[in-house]
């Protein structure tokens, strides 16, 4: 194959030189609808068939083509607007939209330069930066290109465009590193060694990285996303347009497309617990007004909690919520945050009785919410559970006083207040006691078989209470889910819990938090946006305990669900990231031991997951065959032995191994100019250096007798059995230096 810069008029280098540059250039203009980037990225590729002779690498050349790029970059910019909309933070901090055209530009034009390992080194860099710079793009599904014409399609399929993109790249990098590889004579590759191994690394190493940061983009695309508009809401000053269920206060909304908040089925926490942990308790409100649950000043109090710390090696420590309760006797739930999710509380399941955290101090509030002071999120955390049964409330405050137990009866001025009352009076006759227990179940009953569970619901719903009073449309959203819609989410059903329970004298709470599904084949339960719930507790005083309430019907569990169901690529990477979560926890809280035992079960189960779906052994099967392909064509390529005629290459592979060990062992290595013969005469002054004339004296003669196929393998034995014997006397140190 001709050289680099002859071959760049010729039909495979413009074949090259596409498959590197039109990739990244189209990644560009679909994401900034400016398509001037191809056009011009195109004209640039066919530049090199224009000219008789390509220029050499120097100063006017740099100075020439970086002029040129920076004008074709910046001129089209004022002329082209891009959508602020497709700006993400980090383009704004590069200014990607014209930095990126500039380097593409860049590497356009060193693609018509004479051949050298500079230009290669940075044709193959300017590359791959571009297209990784163009990995991101925030709701690509809702834009569209006016100026790049029949593109929207792929543009809604970013992703995938991208990943094709990339791909395309990756076998245009394959095919200059073996333009390259073709063009080294024996010589030119002993006298640049090095290049050859930054060849073989870029060969090897840069594709890999392409291929795993797509992959790392694509498994983190929603935290990416999060973040995206975080930034950008930052920057904007965008207003919310609800606050979060975990939050100090809560606004009930009548459907989350009010809010402007759907649950998309991203994981938020990961828990491994040997039975199903169920409910899984997170903020708890007590004070409801105008549509909006607020913590009052009293439940907002915290108790610190006494560290009864296991080991004073290790870094995790043990919290009781009872100062009573010093032994650790229990059902251990691990729990994990995802990246993605942030608060300052600590769900919990109902019925633990202790904790395990790397955290300063933890804190229990008078309502039950855990809180800590300087936690390691990425340690998690260990909730110690007693009793496995599902469901009940946290017992706290225990034994209320009634002082303290008012604040749990308050009820709102207004309509909603009616409207409780309206439904207690439905539930129980005031002229029959009816004990608390059995009202709270009945109240959960009334509200699961009279209203339907939605999350966005319409105005013809059938409900019961609609026929006993009709009313305007009230702004209040209980009021308008209990006598106007009849349908709403579980928010709604648990506010509307509270207030009627409070109706009747109950005292109750409005809690949320999630609710722990099935597990994983893995055996973690992955707890996502849609398995956010709302529940109440109410206090019975016959029995002086709490008790959890869940109004909602059981439907909302099938509903939440939807679009849970996961490919088994999405499985694999959910156990990859829970995988390492889990051994990185057990590294912080210093459980050494552990993180290897439970690394080496846990491999066998991800490998055991992987091979059990189809496309995992068809995966394997093909990696190993790739591998197999790949390694085979390297060695072809790259062996330096591959013009020497078969019977020599034995013989040639004994010298260079000794060359080798005398280099590192005397410091004299062979010039590329210098011939065997010439080599071994530099040790003659050393006691080794007759036997090594002798040596290459032996190996001469083998190598430029007539060929001879069926002796080439004796020769090479023989050869090799000298070269141990004479290195084993270089090892003995038998210099005459040394004997002097």
């Amino acid at each position: 194959m001709k050289r680099f810069h002859a071959e760049s008029q010729t039909p495979i280098g413009l074949v090259t030189r596409c498959f590197l540059l039109l990739p990244p250039a189209f990644l560009i203009g679909l994401k900034y609808d400016i398509p001037h980037v191809p056009i011009l990225t195109f004209l640039l590729i066919l530049l090199p068939l224009f000219r008789k002779k390509a220029p050499s690498f120097g100063k006017n050349a740099l100075l020439f083509f970086l002029s040129a790029a920076v004008a074709l970059a910046l001129i089209p910019s004022y002329m082209f607007e891009v959508d602020p909309g497709r700006i993400t933070p980090g383009d704004v901090l590069l200014r990607a939209h014209i930095f990126v055209p500039l380097l593409l530009y860049a590497a356009a034009f060193a693609c018509g330069l004479r051949r050298s390992r500079e230009i290669t080194s940075f044709i193959i860099l300017m590359v791959l930066f571009t297209t990784l710079i163009c990995g991101g793009l925030p709701m690509a599904n809702t834009l569209f290109n006016t100026r790049f014409p029949l593109s929207d399609g792929l543009l809604h399929m970013y992703r995938y465009t991208y990943m094709t993109c990339a791909a395309l790249q990756f076998f245009g990098i394959l095919l200059l590193l073996t333009a390259e590889a073709r063009m080294d004579s024996v010589s030119t590759r002993r006298e640049r060694g090095w290049s050859s191994g930054l060849r073989f690394l870029l060969f090897l190493v840069i594709p890999c990285l392409m291929v795993w940061e797509t992959g790392f983009y694509l498994r983190h695309e929603s935290d990416a996303k999060k973040l995206e508009r975080f930034l950008l809401y930052r920057m904007r000053r965008m207003s919310p347009r609800r606050t979060s269920f975990a939050s100090n206060e809560v606004r009930i909304v009548s459907s989350m497309q009010e809010a402007g908040t759907m649950p998309v089925g991203e994981v938020l926490l990961r828990v491994r617990s040997p039975f199903p942990p169920g409910y899984l308790r997170g903020r708890v409100y007590d004070s409801y007004n105008q549509g909006v649950w607020r913590i009052s000043p009293a439940a907002n109090e915290q108790t610190e909690l006494l560290d009864l710390t296991i080991d004073q090696d290790l870094s995790v420590g043990y919290y009781p919520f009872r100062s009573e309760q010093t032994d650790r006797t229990g059902h251990s739930v691990e729990i994990f945050f995802a990246r993605s999710f942030r608060t300052d509380y600590f769900p919990i399941p109902p019925r633990a009785a202790g904790v395990e955290m790397v955290a300063d101090s933890a804190s229990l509030s008078a309502d039950g919410v855990l809180f800590a002071r300087n936690p390691s999120r990425s340690a998690g955390y260990v909730a110690i559970v007693p009793d496995p049964e599902p469901g009940g409330a946290f017992q706290r405050p225990e034994n209320p006083e009634w002082p303290e137990l008012r604040r749990f009866l308050e009820m709102p001025r207004g309509a909603p207040t009616e409207a409780a009352r309206l439904a207690g009076r439905a539930l129980v006759s005031p002229r029959r006691r009816v004990p608390p227990r059995e009202a709270i179940h009945r109240v959960g009953n009334f509200l699961r078989d009279n209203y339907l569970y939605s999350l966005d619901p319409g105005s013809e719903s059938r409900f019961a209470i609609r026929k006993m009073r009709k009313l305007p449309p009230p702004d209040d959203p209980v009021e308008r889910f209990l006598i106007h819609t009849g349908a709403g989410h579980c928010e709604l059903f648990a506010s509307s819990a509270v207030l009627i329970l409070r109706s009747l004298g109950i005292p109750a709470r409005y809690v949320t938090g999630f609710v722990c599904g099935g597990p994983h084949p893995d055996g973690v339960y992955y707890v996502t946006d849609r398995d956010a719930h709302a529940w109440a507790e109410a206090y019975d005083r016959e029995s002086g305990k709490w008790i959890l309430l869940d109004p909602t019907p059981s439907v909302w569990q099938a509903s939440s669900g939807e679009g849970k169901e996961m490919s088994a690529w999405e499985s694999f990477q959910l156990s990859s990231d829970s995988f390492l979560d889990r051994i990185f926890a057990y590294v912080v809280r210093g459980y050494a031991g552990r993180q290897i035992s439970e690394w080496l079960r846990a491999f066998g189960a991800w490998l055991s997951l992987f091979i059990r779906e189809p496309w995992g052994i068809a995966f394997l099967l093909t990696f190993l065959l790739c591998a197999g392909l790949l390694t085979f064509y390297i060695r072809r390529v790259f062996d330096p032995f591959r013009s020497y005629p078969p019977e020599h290459r034995q013989s040639l592979r004994v010298m260079m191994k000794l060359e080798r060990r005398l280099a590192l062992r005397v410091h004299r290595s062979r010039k590329p100019e210098q011939t065997w013969s010439e080599w071994a005469e530099s040790f003659r002054d050393l006691s080794f250096g007759p036997a090594l004339l002798k040596l290459t004296a032996h190996y001469e003669q083998i190598r430029y007798r007539p060929p001879d196929p069926g002796r080439g393998h004796d020769d090479a034995k023989v050869l090799s059995e000298e070269a141990e014997t004479l290195w084993t006397q270089v090892r003995r140190g038998r210099s005459k230096r040394e004997d002097g």
